[in-house]
């Protein structure tokens, strides 16, 4: 087993827990980031990530003094004043469950998230500050934080209001919604972030997948585990993408330049990822999708190349007439139809949204302000 000095331990933990939440294939390109500025970090990482390697694979953590929980095992336990009843998400920092009210005072489900017992001392410091997050929020379009607590076994965890939704590409796709139906949506998801930037946060983390709609349509922004406060928070301006806290840990096909390149993150990132999400619900298809097969292609990519005008996207000489037919009849149109909706000012507000160089008086902020005015 390794053996860190105090001062070696202080410099690598807060890494540590950003490379446990990756997947296998996004470590070694997240490695290599940090070995071209500090080799030892790099090393000190690559040992320690190793050896939780040979313990899983040993067993240890399933049958050594601080076994992981396996999901069947917490159904029916009581946290609060909850009880759980099934697991509806892993990763590799927390787990989620549905849970109902069980005191009898009123009856409600929600959702219960833990930290992963084997981060409890690693990752609690960004769990706490997730739910000191959300407890600043109270708008109809963000899921809420119910209460917060110890478990017996001393893992953390949040009780979140439970949303039974899907996606918004997903929703807007199934229901074959029209441009019109898709930038409503969208002024709700802006409605929220606006919401969240008034109380000096900084989501950092929105795609498709954190907007969820529910059955009645109600969008619902969720996970602000990454975000970050303005005031008290201030990242490094000289960090890469890959060691900044918080950043290992989002999703790289919707970062902003400024989290690639290091730069000082703002509320005009969450502007940046709010162009990418209109960019997708618009023309389902990814500002820079010809390079998602390689990370080294996604990150020059996102700093050097400008995304296509959606209008252009859309057309059949530009992705073949096969699939601008169904593109634009899951919008409800035709393609030389869904071709003049994009042409015009929702081309030249998803532009500005997508600019990667921010002047002074960094002109992502106000193409988005005006989209609900004009819609």
């Amino acid at each position: 087993m390794s053996t860190l000095g105090p001062e070696r331990w202080s410099a690598v933990s807060r890494y540590l827990d950003q490379a446990l939440g990756m997947l296998d294939d996004e470590r070694p390109p997240w490695l290599a980031s940090i070995r071209e500025q500090n080799p030892e970090l790099a090393a000190d990482l690559q040992t320690l990530l190793d050896e939780h390697s040979a313990l899983l694979q040993a067993g240890f953590l399933e049958h050594g003094p601080v076994a992981l929980p396996r999901p069947p095992a917490l159904v029916g336990q009581t946290v609060g004043a909850y009880r759980l009843l099934a697991a509806i998400g892993q990763g590799g920092m927390s787990s989620v469950w549905l849970a109902e009210r069980s005191d009898g005072r009123f009856e409600r489900r929600a959702a219960v998230k833990f930290l992963n017992l084997a981060l409890v001392g690693l990752g609690e410091q960004r769990f706490k500050r997730e739910g000191c997050i959300l407890a600043r929020l109270a708008h109809p379009n963000i899921a809420h934080l119910i209460d917060a607590g110890l478990a017996e076994n001393g893992q953390p965890y949040l009780v979140l209001e439970h949303i039974d939704g899907e996606s918004i590409d997903w929703h807007c796709d199934r229901h074959a919604l029209p441009v019109e139906a898709r930038v409503r949506l969208f002024c709700d998801v802006l409605d929220a972030v606006a919401h969240a930037h008034a109380n000096l946060i900084v989501h950092r983390d929105i795609k498709p997948s954190n907007v969820l709609v529910t059955g009645d349509g109600r969008v619902k922004l969720l996970d602000f585990g990454i975000a970050k406060l303005l005031e008290g928070d201030a990242d490094g301006v000289g960090a890469t993408l890959l060691t900044r806290d918080g950043a290992g840990v989002l999703t790289p096909a919707y970062a902003a330049p400024e989290q690639v390149t290091g730069g000082p993150v703002s509320t005009a990132t969450d502007i940046y990822a709010l162009g990418m999400l209109l960019y997708v619900l618009l023309t389902g298809q990814h500002p820079v999708a010809s390079a998602l097969g390689s990370h080294a292609d996604l990150m020059k990519a996102i700093v050097d190349t400008d995304a296509p005008r959606p209008s252009d996207v859309v057309a059949s000489t530009s992705i073949g007439p096969e699939l601008a037919a169904t593109t634009a009849a899951r919008r409800g149109t035709s393609p030389e139809r869904l071709r003049r909706l994009l042409r015009g000012d929702l081309d030249t507000v998803i532009a500005k949204a997508l600019k990667k160089i921010l002047e002074s008086d960094t002109p992502r902020q106000r193409p988005l302000r005006t989209i609900s005015a004009d819609t």
